[in-house]
């Protein structure tokens, strides 16, 4: 999976109202997927009767970090069966800190199953049982790809080798406890500094991933095309700056042993000192890279999506500019988290699942009649029942109204069916709840009369739309709402 596909994981998971593991809080507890990248053997608590699973696990938000998650049970045969490159889902764990660093332990609510990374079957721990949803075995899949991808077979070459240090990008940097590792970078300029008792140079650095930190502060600007906030400061010292091959503009290159500047914490610089062996003392740490080599992989696609985002915000495709996009009308939609239009059609294509935003007018709800939207539904068992905000036949716990509908949506070139339920499509219509669409007759009215008014007879009109594509198993690719929100124009 590549960087932008990363994104769109965590979009994903955003969209299905998960967190990665990047965003599990301190003293919160949440349910978590992740890859387990090491395992230790099953030991006994030193303390009282329970038996304790130690494993790091990581995602695409913390690949250069995995995180450490402590399991502890009294039965050791409920422990997880798990294997390195296995994918877990856990729930019901909590975020702790050991020696200043993150750790996931499990709560007496023990839940969890591993997936085999071969045969993609779910491994069974005694008594520990979880049922998936559609959404979460996507979500499985999702990381499956991701772990295939970045564990891929690699050319010899030292930016693929890396000799043992992790290959981190500028957005990495920041959180990473790591203190040496290499970096792939675009050169956007490189000045020797002279006059100095030490051989030194400045180079400027892109791999189109953002700099929270950035060197440069004036976001409103550009150098080259490129935003300050995706660049990165780097300063070159000894052999690496005298002994540094010529470099310009659209360069790439690969520095090999990087270190953070931990002197000024409030921006983000890198330097790569010189090599205290004499040996090592003729020769730069600056590599220059060709174009096809397969470690560029990532940051060629990150680049090629940055310019295409740029060519996007300046120039949009008639269709869209000649589309009435609602602002004098009562409502329109806001989208949150996305920012690169696609048509239908570049949705329908994609060849892997992601989060996508279009703008189209809607042609169509269904079902028709507004009132058999609304369904009484259970979450754990993920079936509806008949009667409103009955027990579920099932686990008969109390069941929720939710609104479950399809859209059509037309962008005057191709058709999409969208589909709209559970919390999405409560926010979709965060005006009126489900559950009081179905308890208040005034509600409903409501609710009816702001279908009227954002799809009206006699005009089309266009809308932003946040749509998640889903690969279910035995089915074809379906497509969810998500992220959006109807809202009063004032």
């Amino acid at each position: 999976m590549t960087e932008a596909a990363a994104k769109e994981y965590e979009h994903f998971l955003k969209a299905n109202h998960y967190i990665t593991l990047k965003e599990f809080e301190y003293k919160t507890t949440a349910d978590v997927f992740g890859v387990i990248a090491q395992v230790d053997p099953v030991k006994r608590s030193r303390i009282g009767k329970n038996f304790s699973l130690k494993m790091t696990v990581m995602d695409p938000s913390t690949h250069a970090n995995p995180y450490t998650v402590m399991f502890f049970y009294p039965e050791q045969d409920a422990l997880p069966r798990a294997q390195t490159g296995d994918i877990i889902f856990m729930r019901h764990m909590r975020m702790d800190k050991f020696q200043n660093k993150p750790q996931i332990k499990s709560t007496h609510t023990l839940s969890f199953v591993c997936i085999d990374s071969h045969t993609k079957k779910s491994k069974l721990s005694k008594d520990i049982k979880i049922k998936f949803s559609l959404r979460e075995a996507s979500i499985v899949s999702r990381l499956q790809r991701w772990h295939q991808k970045i564990h891929a077979a690699k050319p010899p070459s030292p930016a693929s080798v890396g000799f043992g240090r992790p290959i981190l990008t500028t957005e990495q940097i920041v959180d990473s406890h790591v203190r040496f590792f290499d970096y792939v970078g675009m050169v956007v300029y490189c000045i020797p500094e002279e006059n100095t008792r030490m051989s030194k140079a400045n180079l400027l650095l892109t791999d189109y991933t953002v700099n929270t930190l950035p060197y440069l502060r004036d976001r409103d600007n550009s150098m080259f095309g490129i935003e300050t906030n995706r660049l990165l400061q780097c300063t070159l010292w000894d052999e690496n700056a005298t002994h540094c091959p010529e470099l310009k503009l659209g360069d790439y290159v690969f520095l090999r042993n990087c270190t953070r500047n931990e002197k000024n914490t409030s921006v983000l610089e890198i330097s790569l000192r010189g090599d205290k062996e004499k040996k090592f003392q003729g020769k730069s740490r600056v590599t220059l890279m060709k174009e096809e080599d397969l470690a560029l992989r990532d940051l060629l696609e990150r680049k090629a999506n940055y310019v295409h985002l740029e060519d996007n915000t300046r120039q949009r495709s008639a269709s869209v500019e000649s589309m009435d996009l609602g602002f004098n009308d009562p409502f329109r939609t806001r989208v949150y988290g996305l920012d690169r239009f696609e048509s239908i059609q570049e949705i329908l294509d994609a060849q892997e699942p992601g989060i996508h935003l279009t703008r189209a007018a809607i042609t169509k709800l269904y079902p028709k009649n507004v009132e058999e939207w609304i369904q009484s539904y259970c979450q754990d068992c993920q079936i509806t029942v008949k009667e409103p905000l009955g027990l579920c036949e099932e686990c008969h716990k109390k069941t929720r109204a939710i609104y479950r509908l399809v859209i059509n949506l037309d962008d005057d070139k191709k058709r999409l069916h969208l589909i709209a339920t559970e919390d999405a499509a409560e926010q979709l219509f965060s005006s009126v709840s489900p559950e009081a669409a179905l308890t208040n007759k005034d509600q409903l009215e409501k609710l009816k009369e702001l279908v009227k008014k954002i799809l009206p007879e006699d005009k089309q009109i266009g809308y932003d739309f946040g749509i998640m594509s889903v690969d279910e198993p035995n089915a074809k690719r379906k497509y969810y709402v998500c992220n959006t929100e109807f809202i009063e124009n004032q």
